[in-house]
Parts: C-alpha cells; sequence; structure tokens
C-alpha cells in the first residue's frame, strides 16, 4: 500500500472556535489539476507538539503525481497561524 506520512504542529493564538488560517495537503495530476485534497488543517487543530498524519495513496498508484501544500492565512487583529511540516516520506509497502 502506497502513503504519504507528515508530521504537523499547528501554532496558532487565533480562535479556535473557527477555521480562520488553513493547509491543506493536495494530490494532482501531470496537467496540475486537483485529483484529491487528502487532508485540510486549520487553526482548530492547534497543538504544542508534531503530530504525525498519514494518507492512503493506493488509488494513485500507477499514475505520476505531485504532492501539494498550500497555506492560506486570514489577515487581520494580530492573530496568526504557523503551519511547521516536517520529515514528509511516500511509503510503498
Amino acid at each position: 500500500m502506497a502513503s504519504l506520512s507528515l508530521w504537523l504542529e499547528v501554532d496558532t493564538n487565533a480562535a479556535t472556535s473557527a477555521a480562520g488560517d488553513t493547509f491543506k495537503v493536495q494530490v494532482l495530476n501531470s496537467s496540475g489539476t486537483v485529483l484529491s485534497t487528502l487532508g485540510t488543517f486549520s487553526n482548530q487543530n492547534s497543538s504544542s507538539t508534531y503530530v504525525q498524519h498519514t494518507f492512503s495513496l493506493a488509488s494513485f498508484i500507477g499514475q505520476a503525481i505531485t504532492i501539494k501544500y498550500t497555506g492560506t492565512e486570514t489577515l487581520g487583529g494580530g492573530k496568526n497561524t504557523s503551519f511547521f511540516d516536517d520529515d514528509n516520506a511516500i511509503n510503498d509497502s
């Protein structure tokens, strides 16, 4: 089974009652079209340490794909969210 694994820490001083700042993990085909959004994280996922996330890539076996990370922040009010991504790995077992 093919999978993508990453460690993510979300540090925020924004309210966690609504998702304002986001970090998306997406799979794109060779033309740049989004095939799937594997995960969406936000200020609501605030953590004081790294958390491991694993996503299946089984449905993309045999295809040329790109993994894309996109962060979006809602500016204003001095509230910020930082997404720290580490130890990315694609596993094929």
